[in-house]
């Protein structure tokens, strides 16, 4: 995925849009843009190749209608570019460089493209604890640097191998923002209440769009959302955008099901890990990623002399 830094201000482009990217089109004046890799409402994601060096890179612009809301996207767009600017991290994409292309009028945010394979493809409890550490430890850092993703999911999470070493790389700050829990009302920025993030995935403090309560624990209890998806092959609640909300703020989290015939102690480990990280009061929940690696590292440890490499996970059908 994508991210850039500096703070070029571009013009709003006219009511019709900027015009559409051509294969073999120049950003920047060196990025030679390749094929389209993704698009969503507001960008489009291209591979691309830096012609100054010959690396690859991943090029994120920001599509605009010319309409008043425009401003407010160009802001989240450089918010993400100067969030990725200020991270370096093994577990998080790179930042390369943002700024505005006055010829092809477009906003734009060069990144580490990243191509690895779905967290979905984990089969064993083992492997997942250990991806699920790496991606703590990309938490971890961003919370030290006072950053919060918010929208922490499978989906901002790619998982790469090389040689015998694999790791997890976390993507798409478009929505983080400097941590504001535990400042002092008169510190903190004057936001309106909005929801961020995706709804199956949101803490209920998002869910309840009480944006300066979003804090570390936020991101934590997200990532127990997706430690139970991964363990128990489907989500605590579904449903429509409101009835997930509710269900976040209200519901008791359902109990996770899953089996580890040779390892029932470490079953009800896991349990108890899921039941602190998915705790409704925020206060409640682990305070720091570091916090969650002790547990999993020591679960990880259990693990170990239970049976081979590969601890078999059984989940219910569908």
């Amino acid at each position: 995925r994508i991210s850039t830094l500096d703070t070029v201000d571009g013009p709003t482009p006219a009511d019709d849009g900027p015009a559409p990217i051509e294969p073999s089109s120049l950003i920047a004046g060196h990025y030679l843009c390749g094929e389209l890799l993704g698009t969503g409402a507001f960008a489009e994601v291209y591979r691309a190749v830096d012609a100054v060096d010959g690396t690859q890179a991943a090029i994120k612009l920001l599509k605009l209608s010319g309409r008043g809301a425009d401003q407010a996207h160009i802001s989240l767009f450089r918010r993400e570019a100067l969030t990725l600017a200020h991270l370096d991290h093994r577990g998080i994409v790179s930042y390369r460089e943002h700024g505005y292309d006055s010829v092809h009028q477009r906003h734009f945010l060069a990144m580490e493209i990243v191509e690895g394979e779905p967290l979905w493809g984990l089969r064993s409890v083992r492997q997942i604890l250990l991806c699920m550490d790496d991606l703590l430890a990309a938490l971890a850092y961003a919370h030290s640097r006072g950053f919060v993703h918010r929208d922490l999911k499978p989906g901002n999470v790619s998982r790469l191998t090389e040689r015998r070493d694999t790791w997890v790389k976390l993507f798409d700050f478009g929505v983080a923002h400097r941590d504001q829990v535990g400042q002092r009302a008169s510190d903190r920025q004057t936001q309106r209440s909005m929801r961020v993030g995706t709804p199956a995935y949101m803490s209920p403090e998002q869910a309840a769009g009480e944006s300066v309560s979003v804090g570390p624990a936020s991101d934590l209890y997200s990532f127990g959302i997706v430690l139970y998806q991964l363990l128990t092959g489907t989500l605590p609640f579904r449903g429509k955008i409101m009835e997930l909300c509710v269900a976040h703020m209200a519901l008791p989290v359902p109990d996770a099901v899953f089996l580890l015939p040779t390892a029932p102690a470490v079953e009800d480990e896991l349990r108890a890990l899921l039941r602190w990280l998915l705790a409704k009061p925020y206060h409640a929940r682990p305070e720091t990623a570091a916090d969650v690696r002790r547990v999993l590292g020591g679960i990880v440890e259990r693990l170990a002399p239970l049976g081979p490499t590969d601890l078999p996970l059984d989940r219910p059908a569908g």
